[in-house]
């Protein structure tokens, strides 16, 4: 299990996360500034990013396991959260 800077207090946490190239389980309880995540020795390092939305799963399919919509994570995101936008602005 490694932890993820990122729990109720910074958005709905997601049911899984992208880490070290992969996507993982999000798994127990979800505190108010963490989330554990599952993954298997040696598969990732302290300081990998780890992806709550985007990359290898869509926004779309994190709100879907929520049974909610896109726009509702989004705006659920709080001022804690590192936002990286791509494409054209």
């Amino acid at each position: 299990l490694r932890a993820a800077r990122s729990g109720e207090r910074d958005d709905r946490p997601p049911r899984v996360v992208e880490l070290g190239g992969r996507v993982v389980p999000v798994v127990g309880r979800v505190t108010m500034d963490m989330c554990m995540v599952a993954v298997e020795a040696g598969a990732v390092a302290a300081g990998d990013v780890a992806t709550m939305y985007g990359g290898i799963v869509s926004l779309d399919a994190q709100a879907a396991a929520a049974g909610t919509i896109s726009y509702e994570l989004l705006t659920a995101l709080g001022a804690r959260v590192i936002r990286r936008y791509r494409g054209p602005a």
